[in-house]
């Protein structure tokens, strides 16, 4: 199971949650009196912070913890609700230098609920190795994931595969998909690259698809009656390059990561590569372009939930979750970005901006037909803001190509 898939999944778990929690609780103060006055009551928010001063609450030092609810619209998953928590262990809250030491440990529990989507649990746990303040020392982690779903959308294989709305309606698209893993990684920055982040990953995964309760799908066409279920070890190889200003709402710099993974037996393998480039052309968030070139290879044996995809909000706005599938597929996407609102609500920084997008890409069963394969294009636009601190942002996306539109609500930029 690449990791990308575990983000398609639920498109929820973002790591603007791990600065967001905190700053809330630093607001907390704030934000109490505020929904008192109101009859409310803070019942959502809670933080160890919480009784401190606001001052002493933002500080990044012990043990911190924070839980927020998680309430999300797709036109892919419906309406999706659940829980977020986190504990984070600062140590002494010395770090070597800004960013090399996030955190001494973080532990994280998410449970979601999707109306049209998958209905999901995770736990993961992350930490140094030692607790020195060696920038360059190793960092592990652990995750369970299990999920889900009796609306797997499935459309066929290919760059020729149709969608038809009244079909999509009857539930012809939808199969039942469920997963279970248990994966571990450990990862280090390696100087003699360049600074590039290596990391390496293993997973034991239990899969199990069937064709659901509809007459007729696409997928009962393609494999029939019988379920499918896999079990198998899946292992990885990624590196990451970091050169952004900006992890959370980059406007300036590069990133690059490729992932290399696969399963031994039966004998498959998968390769991911993202690239992105942020060019600012108006200071201080005043108007940016950003773009991602990314691209999956898969072999002819790879299972079909790790098909390389065009859809969704993580590969192709516009077009359904996992319009296309195929053995490979290619991608570019830009986004003129601008904040145009920045100000103060209650003494807290509040901040709204917006961005036009235009995205392009295609999928073909080889390498050598893909330049052969139709152009799919999708466009439209992004609402956005941040409120407590400039990490914490909200955002709405609207597509539009031509099978229609699609409508995202969610934590963080598309990339």
């Amino acid at each position: 199971m690449a990791a990308t898939d575990l983000f398609i999944t639920t498109e929820l778990r973002s790591p603007i949650l791990r600065v967001a929690l905190l700053d809330m609780a630093a607001a907390a103060g704030i934000a109490t009196k505020l929904l008192k006055s109101l009859g409310i009551g803070l019942g959502l928010l809670t933080a160890s912070g919480l009784c401190l001063p606001e001052a002493q609450a933002r500080e990044r030092k012990g043990v911190h913890l924070g839980a927020i609810p998680i309430s999300s619209f797709s036109t892919d998953a419906g309406y999706t609700a659940g829980i977020l928590a986190q504990r984070f262990d600062y140590g002494s809250g010395i770090e070597p230098g800004p960013g090399l030491r996030p955190f001494q440990s973080l532990l994280t529990l998410q449970a979601t609920y999707s109306t049209r989507g998958p209905r999901d649990a995770w736990i993961s746990y992350e930490s140094f190795w030692d607790r020195t303040l060696d920038p360059l020392g190793w960092r592990w982690s652990l995750d369970a994931y299990g999920m889900e779903s009796t609306y797997q959308r499935y459309y066929g294989l290919g760059p020729d595969s149709s969608r038809l709305g009244v079909l999509e309606r009857e539930g012809f698209y939808f199969y039942d998909r469920s997963l279970f893993l248990l994966s571990g990684s450990l990862r280090k920055r390696m100087p003699e690259l360049g600074g590039v982040d290596l990391q390496f990953g293993a997973s034991q995964v239990a899969t199990r698809s069937e064709p659901g309760t509809q007459d007729d799908s696409q997928y009962r066409r393609d494999f029939g009656e019988a379920p499918l279920a896999q079990t198998y070890t899946q292992l990885s190889l990624r590196g990451i390059w970091e050169r952004r200003n900006s992890e959370f709402i980059p406007t300036q710099g590069s990133f690059a990561s490729f992932s290399l993974s696969g399963a031994p037996l039966p004998g498959w393998s998968r390769l991911d590569l993202d690239l992105r480039r942020y060019i600012e052309f108006l200071p201080d968030r005043g108007l940016w372009l950003a773009s991602q070139v990314r691209y999956t290879g898969v072999t002819q044996e790879t299972p079909l939930h790790e098909k390389a995809r065009l859809g969704s909000l993580g590969t192709f706005r516009g077009v359904a979750l996992n319009r296309y599938l195929s053995n490979h597929s290619a991608s570019l996407r830009n986004e003129l970005r601008s904040i145009w609102l920045k100000d103060t609500f209650f003494g807290l920084p509040l901040k709204l901006g917006s961005g036009l997008y235009l995205d392009a890409g295609k999928v073909s069963d080889t390498f050598e037909q893909i330049p052969q394969t139709p152009l799919r294009l999708s466009w439209g636009f992004a609402l956005f803001g941040s409120y407590f601190t400039d990490d914490f942002l909200g955002s709405a996306d609207f597509g539009f190509s031509p099978e229609g539109s699609s409508v995202y609500l969610r934590l963080g930029h598309a990339f």
